[in-house]
């Protein structure tokens, strides 16, 4: 099969797998099924926090409002690009957005004290990952990272943190 063909048939099986077959760095929109290269972040570190339950995506998608067009806002997208691009990880944070956030947050507030957990060590932004209950932080220095990471560690959580690089 094609590569397209694949992204096509996984798609059918849900919303992420086609970027787990797409085989480069890509920048999601939609579901996360128009998929575009983006540019990778391989000079960056990510602390990754699991707070130890799942969410269930399917109750996230049913009580998001489904008259809400997810990652909507093309400004938005075209800023994401260009500071990826130009590796300015400052700017990147800033425009860091989610909009499943909202519905899990209420439910939730746990996933908000992560996010806030990585701003207060340090982080440049920090966002929930696709329906949760994953949280990262992007940091543009190892050191930097590795003070966050062992600051978080050190907390009264039963929470899984990793530190790493993403792949170039």
């Amino acid at each position: 099969m094609s590569k397209d063909a694949l992204i096509h048939l996984g798609a059918k099986i849900g919303a992420d797998v086609p970027f787990f077959l797409y085989g480069n760095a890509a920048l999601g929109e939609g579901t996360g099924n128009r998929l575009s290269y983006s540019t990778p972040l391989s000079d960056v570190y990510l602390i990754i926090i699991n707070p130890g339950f799942p969410i269930s995506t399917r109750w996230v998608y049913e009580q998001f409002n489904t008259n809400l067009l997810l990652t909507k806002n093309s400004d938005h997208i075209i800023m994401i690009k260009l500071f990826l691009e130009k590796k300015d990880f400052q700017q990147l944070g800033l425009y860091l957005h989610n909009d499943l956030e909202g519905v899990v947050l209420k439910r939730y507030p746990l996933v908000g004290e992560m996010k806030d957990r990585l701003l207060s060590a340090g982080a440049l932004g920090a966002i929930m990952s696709g329906s949760g209950a994953s949280v990262f932080g992007i940091f543009s220095e190892l050191p930097l990272a590795e003070k966050a990471f062992n600051q978080i560690k050190r907390g009264d959580n039963e929470w899984k943190i990793f530190l790493t690089k993403p792949l170039g």
